[in-house]
């Protein structure tokens, strides 16, 4: 027997060195083959830096799909010995196989070569599952990164409600794809186990199940810490006055394990405890089952916590931009339609520029003097004035972190708040050269959707009359660009 497997042994051995070769260089090798697709996805294309950090996310979901797909295929091939895993069974699979080919009685050379290949076929399906799993595994630690960065980049195109609207879609559904990949990630008895103690997600958004799956996955991670007993070496092996003993942990497993492996682990526990496959090691193998399961679940719930992060931003952004939306019909209804065109002018024509300092400001003011002087008196200031008075401040910080998601403003908007006393007073008085010398201090060459946040914030919350929301906008115009002194100054007149 043991000359027959000889040759089993010396295969598998080098199939060993070929693969610890592999694993080695596994983390290097995986992110210069991601890089070469990046290059070949963008072909010396002149990209915006937001279109370049999509291809680099979008190749690297389909790197990882591919991966996916290889795993799959390969799956089947691993099992052709008795349909169990031959990791960590190599040493008993193929011998019993071996036994029953000797005695068929219709054993000859070629049907033994072609056992032997079947043997290094399912040991190198195994490991190249293993290889397969840890390059996705890599290449899924570098998703969130990627998606940051797409975040970034894109935070400063400017874009309108729709389209912003639409890049919210487009990134609640890749962090849908991420969430697929991460628990997929798991093996599968863990999955199951996942599904079961989940229980029905019917009626939840996106974020409340990832946060929901993310506690769950805590949850059973402790259970299973919980249920880790002591580990104790098997009893010696005693023949013919020798004495072998063994030490507590199987020293051929050992952690970390990869997808692939911890399922065979599990099948070797299931083994070890259902059928007569003997029980060395099992307190072993039965406490390193479940402090791996417990590894693996505890990453998959720190994946799928950045997972809610990102997600409940993206439902922010998509709800501050129906708020807009809603807010732009509300200045409709209560100063008129002319309004609200003024209003979505206002803030279109802010993104992409940035705050103007005092004296453009003030140069810029000056061309509505003339008929603000004629509109405003002494009781209009003082209306608008107490209309400040009676902002709801609460109301208004929530303003403000709707209306800066919804327009895109990237700035602290918050910082702001200490511009409503300035308002207050330049209100009364008439002159405003003091409030545009204070948001010099404070934002000058920021983003000017910060500014047109802050005033419909203001809107919202204060009861502003028609005169006053004139008077904002030809304040918040001067502080961005001339392109609506006419406008604004023709919808004065008419007031």
């Amino acid at each position: 027997m043991a000359e027959f497997m000889n040759e089993q042994v010396y295969s598998q051995q080098q199939i060993d060195n070929e693969y610890n070769a592999r694993f080695n260089t596994l983390i290097t090798d995986t992110a210069r083959e991601l890089e070469e697709r990046k290059v070949a996805a963008k072909s010396a294309q002149v990209l915006a830096p937001s279109e370049s950090a999509a291809v680099d996310q979008q190749v690297t979901l389909e790197f990882i799909d591919s991966k996916k797909k290889q795993y799959i295929s390969i799956v089947p091939n691993i099992y052709g010995l008795y349909g169990q895993s031959p990791f960590f069974m190599m040493g008993v699979l193929p011998r019993q196989k071996m036994r029953e080919f000797l005695n068929s009685g219709s054993a000859d050379s070629q049907a033994l070569m072609s056992l032997y290949s079947m043997f290094d076929n399912v040991y190198k399906s195994a490991l190249e599952l293993k290889a397969l799993s840890l390059s996705v595994d890599i290449l899924a630690g570098k998703l969130a990164e990627l998606a940051n960065s797409r975040s970034q980049a894109e935070s400063v195109v400017p874009l309108d409600g729709a389209a912003w609207f639409a890049v919210q879609n487009q990134r609640l559904s890749i962090i849908g794809l991420e969430l697929d990949i991460h628990a997929q990630q798991l093996p599968e008895f863990l999955q199951t186990e996942l599904v079961a103690a989940a229980g029905s997600l019917t009626g939840m958004t996106q974020t409340q199940v990832l946060l929901h799956y993310k506690a769950t996955l805590e949850r059973m991670a402790s259970t299973k810490m919980a249920e880790i007993r002591p580990v104790v070496a098997p009893p010696p092996f005693k023949r013919g006055g020798v004495t072998i003993n063994f030490t507590a942990a199987n020293p051929k497993i050992s952690s970390p394990l990869s997808k692939p492996e911890l399922e065979a682990l599990n099948e070797l526990v299931y083994l070890q405890t259902h059928t007569p496959i003997g029980t060395k090691w099992l307190s072993y193998h039965d406490a390193l089952l479940k402090a791996e399961s417990a590894r693996h679940l505890t990453s998959t719930s720190s994946a799928l916590g950045g997972l809610a992060e990102r997600s409940n931003e993206a439902e922010q952004i998509q709800s501050a931009i129906k708020f807009t939306m809603d807010f732009y019909k509300e200045v409709s209804e209560r100063f008129g339609v002319r309004a609200e065109a003024l209003a979505k002018e206002l803030s279109k024509n802010a993104k992409g520029n940035t705050i103007r300092n005092a004296g453009e400001a003030i140069k810029a003011f000056d061309q509505y003097k003339n008929v603000l002087s004629k509109k405003f008196g002494v009781k209009d200031r003082e209306a608008i004035a107490r209309a400040l008075d009676a902002l709801d401040k609460d109301v208004m910080s929530k303003n403000l972190t709707a209306f800066g998601k919804g327009l895109k403003a990237i700035s602290n908007i918050t910082d702001l708040f200490s511009l409503l006393a300035e308002a207050k007073t330049s209100s009364r008085s008439g002159d405003w050269v003091p409030f545009f010398v204070k948001v010099e201090s404070l934002v000058v060459g920021k983003g000017a959707t910060t500014l047109v946040a802050f005033m419909f914030g203001l809107t919202a919350a204060t009861p502003l009359t028609i005169l006053g929301f004139a008077l904002l906008t030809a304040v918040m115009g001067a502080l961005i660009d001339d392109a609506l002194v006419g406008k604004i100054n023709d919808y004065v007149i008419n007031l």
